[in-house]
């Protein structure tokens, strides 16, 4: 079997340049996630080996950036501030380097500024202050978040691993809307592997 690693911490780059087939990391703007690819792919040469790189993140995808971004901030509809606020003190408190970065990057999330949920381009922090794990997701439109994965794919990311909230619906939108676009763009073949 494949071994997947991830990790932050200069000692989790050691550990994934001799032991790890696929190097995963949580979702970051694309700046950030070129410096990790570029981090671990040296430290690997040094090794004599070759890594390949995966990422781990939320997603939402909808028809329109409109309708991702309404039902993306319907998730936080009715969150109680204190208990976000004590799950974030909770969250930085962690030795997890991955963790610092994600939760750095909501630093100054708001859920009553909409427009500070961003971190990058289709790249949403609002995940970071409902659950531990990844802080960022993708929301967007189907065509947008093929975009992203474009873009990733071209620093050399090839694996992903998403989740959404609720699991089934978000499967639904996944399958019937971002599938086929992906599919459309030669990044899946019939089968739903990537190619």
């Amino acid at each position: 079997p494949e071994v997947w690693f991830g990790g932050s911490s200069s000692y989790a780059g050691d550990v994934a340049a001799r032991y790890a087939d696929v190097y995963l990391s949580w979702l970051e703007p694309l700046d950030q996630l070129r410096e990790k690819v570029e981090w671990i792919r040296s430290l690997a040469a040094a090794q004599g080996r070759e890594v390949r790189f995966g990422v781990r993140g939320w997603i939402l995808a909808r028809d329109t950036h409109e309708q991702a971004e309404r039902d993306a901030l319907a998730l936080l509809d009715g969150i109680d501030h204190e208990r976000q606020a004590a799950l974030r003190e909770q969250l930085l408190a962690r030795q997890s380097v991955g963790q610092q970065r994600g939760q750095a990057l909501i630093a100054n999330a708001n859920v009553d500024d909409p427009t500070s949920l961003w971190v990058a381009s289709g790249i949403w922090g609002g995940f970071g202050l409902l659950a531990g794990g990844a802080a960022t997701g993708f929301v967007g439109s189907h065509a947008a978040i093929a975009d992203r994965l474009t873009e990733l794919a071209d620093i050399g990311i090839h694996d992903v691993i998403v989740s959404g909230f609720p699991n089934l619906e978000e499967t639904r939108w996944m399958a019937d809307g971002l599938a086929p676009e992906l599919a459309r763009r030669g990044l899946l073949d019939r089968g739903g592997r990537r190619t």
